[in-house]
């Protein structure tokens, strides 16, 4: 699905992502682990077209990537770390507008059933203002999930949610991919890291310093006792 080629991005005379090569395909569930300054956001948004490569070229399904055309970014949903959202909206008129823009096939059904999964049935008619960063992440996540986009980009999703939510929502994802739909998650968080995805990349300073595949992070969980303490010993 997507592919960078000597993918690289300055700022100014800082590089943040520095000649990486990755392949990301349909049915992969990737997470992006790395200190802040890594590079993890800086690639993800310019899969998404808000950042352009100063060097190298990004693939879609076999073509460059063109930030402006509509068919890549109807295919993505995107929560970044920090949500942006219609703060004057309530959660089901917002989800009503997701379901609008992404053309889901009865809405309103769908609706009522995230709704009640992700436990704001009846905190639906609030305006989204009015609601906690671990509740306007459960609308984030019940709007990615409604999109049935393609491909799903979340960035530390799971800060601000509770125990029980962040169980409920790891079933769902994984749920998302098994239908061979691709998720990229980047996280600090190395426990859901670890339970969650099929591949996961290690950056630092704009490079990846590791791709591992499943049989990898098993492996590392059986040496070290955990993603954990190898990302740790990995990054010193």
């Amino acid at each position: 699905m997507i592919e960078f080629k000597n993918i690289v991005k300055k700022f100014q005379q800082k590089i943040a992502v520095d000649s990486i090569n990755l392949k990301i395909s349909d049915g992969d569930f990737l997470g992006i682990i790395g200190q802040n300054g890594a590079g993890k956001s800086t690639s993800i948004k310019m899969i998404i077209g808000e950042l352009l490569p100063d060097s190298g070229e990004i693939l879609w399904n076999g073509f460059p990537l063109n930030p402006d055309n509509y068919e890549h970014k109807k295919g993505i949903f995107y929560i970044p770390q920090k949500p942006l959202f219609y703060e004057y909206l309530t959660a089901q008129e917002y989800l009503e507008f997701i379901g609008s823009i992404y053309k889901v096939e009865n809405p309103k059904d769908k609706i009522d059933k995230f709704l009640t999964q992700i436990d704001l049935e009846i905190d639906k008619n609030r305006l989204l203002i009015e609601y906690s960063e671990g509740m306007i992440k459960k609308v984030m996540l019940g709007a990615a999930l409604l999109s049935d986009a393609n491909l799903l980009i979340l960035d530390e999703v799971f800060a601000g949610l509770d125990p029980v939510a962040i169980y409920h929502f790891k079933s769902l994802l994984l749920e998302v991919v098994s239908k061979n739909k691709t998720i990229i998650f980047a996280s600090h968080i190395l426990e859901s890291i670890e339970q969650l995805c099929s591949r996961v990349i290690i950056m630092k300073s704009g490079k990846i310093l590791e791709e591992c595949d499943k049989k990898r992070i098993d492996d590392i969980k059986i040496e070290y006792g955990s993603l954990e303490e190898y990302y740790i010993q990995k990054v010193k």
